[in-house]
């Protein structure tokens, strides 16, 4: 299972970090996690970034 956070910012974006057993498994931008939730078709997506766009839809 996999917990997503934000973490901040760095060089003026917000960023989410997503956690595996406690551990940062990926981070990304909120404006990439934006455009990958329009633009990358589900069945390419790794668990890891469907875990950041499902935190964002929520957010």
């Amino acid at each position: 299972m996999y917990k997503v956070e934000g973490a901040g910012k760095k060089a003026g974006k917000e960023f989410a970090n997503v956690y595996r057993e406690g551990k940062i498994v990926g981070s990304a931008s909120i404006t990439f996690i934006e455009w990958m939730r329009k633009r990358v078709p589900e069945r390419q997506l790794l668990p890891e970034q469907m875990a950041l766009i499902r935190w964002y839809e929520k957010r």
